[in-house]
C-alpha cells in the first residue's frame, strides 16, 4: 500500500459499528463491533462512527506511529490531535499554501473553473429544452478567459460569472416565486430561500468531509479565512453546487412542485422554508446525495475531492483536478 508524504496510509478508513471496540491488538489496530470486524495499521487514518469505546492503547499506539483517529456524529468530527500529528502538519501544509500567492491562486482558480463549468452544464442541460440562455453560457465562458494575476481579480470575475448565472435562472423560474436575483441574509424570495437552505445542508457535509481527512476548513483560498467561518468548506462546495443543489431545485421550481403559500413563511422582507417546504428539499436532496455516477455517489465523490485536495496540499499530487460534472459524464 502507497505512503503519503506524511507517512499516511493512502486512504482514509471510516468505519461504523454499535457498541465498537477500537484497541491495540500487537502490531495492529483492532475494530471489532457486533456485525464488523477490521485491522488496521497504526498509521493509518480513521474515522469511527456509531457507539462504542476507544483505548487509551489505541490512541498512543497510533500517536506514536503517525497516524489520525477521529470520532463522526452526523456532521461533527472529533480529532485526537497531538504536537507532531499528522492533521497538525497538514494544517501547517495549508497556511504554507496560503502564504504562496501563487499556489493559492492555483488552487482558487480550480475552484472557480470548475464552479464556472458546471454552470455552463446546468445551462446546455436547459439550452438542449429549446430555453433562449446561450448569451449567458458563452458570457461565462469569455470571463472564465479572462487573464487573472491576483486573488481580487479572480473573485471579481468569479462574482461576474455569477452574476450572469442568475440572470440566466431568472429567465427559467416562474415569476409566482418572486426571483429576480441572488439575495441572502436573509433571502427574499422563494427560490432564495431553498437555495439558502440547500446551500447549508451542503456546506455542512464538505465540512465534514474536510475534517475527517485532517484539513481544517477555516482556511480557505478562494474565500478568505475569516474567524471561524469554513472557507475552505465554501471553496470546495463551488465544485457541487450545480450538480447537486442547483439541480435538485431547478426541478423543484421548474415543475411548479413547491407551492408559494404552503411550502415557505414570511417574516417582514424575509422569506424562508417552511416545515413542509424543508421536508420537500431534504427528499430530494438525500436521493441526490445518493445519486451515483460510475458507481460512485455524490457523498462520496465530495470525499474523494477532499482526499484529492488534502494530497495536493501535503505534495502528494502536483496538480489539483477539481470536479467537472461533465466530464465525470463522459468518462
Amino acid at each position: 500500500m502507497k505512503m503519503n508524504s506524511l507517512g499516511w496510509k493512502s486512504s482514509i478508513k471510516e468505519i461504523y459499528g454499535l457498541g465498537y471496540i477500537l484497541d491495540r491488538k500487537g502490531s495492529i489496530l483492532s475494530f471489532y463491533s457486533e456485525n464488523k470486524r477490521a485491522n488496521l495499521y497504526a498509521n493509518s487514518r480513521i474515522v469511527v462512527s456509531g457507539h462504542g469505546r476507544i483505548s487509551l492503547d489505541a490512541i498512543k499506539f497510533s500517536a506514536k506511529a503517525h497516524g489520525m483517529i477521529a470520532i463522526r456524529k452526523y456532521s461533527t468530527v472529533i480529532r485526537f490531535d497531538y504536537p507532531s500529528s499528522p492533521r497538525a502538519l497538514i494544517v501547517k501544509a495549508q497556511l504554507r499554501l496560503l502564504n504562496d500567492l501563487d499556489s493559492a491562486l492555483y488552487v482558487a482558480k480550480k475552484f472557480v473553473e470548475a464552479s464556472s463549468l458546471n454552470k455552463c452544464y446546468i445551462l446546455n442541460s436547459l439550452i438542449a429544452y429549446d430555453l433562449d440562455l446561450e448569451a449567458e453560457r458563452d458570457k461565462i465562458l469569455e470571463l472564465l478567459k479572462s487573464d487573472i494575476s491576483s486573488l481580487q481579480d479572480l473573485r471579481s470575475v468569479e462574482a461576474l460569472i455569477t452574476k450572469e448565472y442568475f440572470n440566466a435562472l431568472r429567465k427559467v423560474i416562474s415569476s409566482i416565486y418572486g426571483f429576480e436575483a441572488r439575495t441572502r441574509r436573509p433571502p427574499r424570495d422563494c427560490f432564495n430561500a431553498a437555495l439558502s437552505y440547500a446551500l447549508m445542508v451542503l456546506y455542512r457535509y464538505v465540512k465534514t468531509a474536510l475534517e475527517c481527512v485532517g484539513l481544517d476548513s477555516r482556511i480557505g483560498y478562494l474565500h478568505e479565512p475569516f474567524r471561524k467561518r469554513p472557507s475552505l468548506a465554501l471553496d470546495l462546495a463551488e465544485e457541487f453546487k450545480q450538480p447537486i443543489v442547483d439541480a435538485v431545485l431547478l426541478t423543484l421550481f421548474m415543475t411548479e412542485a413547491m407551492s408559494v403559500k404552503r411550502d415557505f413563511r414570511r417574516d417582514g422582507e424575509a422569506v424562508y422554508l417552511g416545515v413542509r417546504g424543508r421536508k420537500k428539499v431534504d427528499k430530494a436532496l438525500r436521493r441526490r446525495f445518493s445519486f451515483k455516477i460510475g458507481g460512485v455517489s455524490f457523498l462520496e465523490r465530495i470525499y474523494q475531492q477532499a482526499e484529492k485536495l488534502a494530497e495536493y496540499i501535503i505534495g502528494k499530487r502536483s496538480d489539483y483536478e477539481p470536479f467537472i460534472y461533465d466530464r465525470y459524464l463522459r468518462s
